[in-house]
């Protein structure tokens, strides 16, 4: 987890995506959101290797848990394997905003 301004989080996911690291980053985000003063993360994907409808409804359940606790979510970095496993999964992310890069979401307030 990176704090990359005032009160936005960035949380970089490198390697394979499962369901027991999709816990431990909902957990980490969790302890740093109970905190305070956390206003909006980023979820950033580009390095992330997923493939699976059970993760990607994962990701969704991080932002709805964010969104509780009146935490913007964002997603960055959605690779093509990623967008299918998504569609495929009938997982609707409309309400979500999704950028190209971490950059392109970090830009955007």
């Amino acid at each position: 987890m990176i704090r990359v301004g005032a009160g936005v989080l960035a949380l970089p996911r490198i390697g394979a995506l499962d369901r027991r690291r999709v816990d431990v980053a909902l957990a980490a985000l969790l302890d740093h959101t109970g905190r305070g003063r956390v206003v909006r993360v980023v979820l950033d994907l580009t390095g992330a290797a997923v493939d699976d409808a059970e993760v990607a409804a994962g990701v969704l359940r991080i932002v709805r848990v964010l969104r509780l606790q009146s935490v913007a979510a964002a997603l960055s970095g959605v690779r093509p394997p990623l967008a299918r496993a998504i569609v495929g999964a009938g997982v609707d992310l409309s309400e979500v905003p999704c950028h190209q890069t971490l950059e392109h979401a970090l830009a955007k307030r």
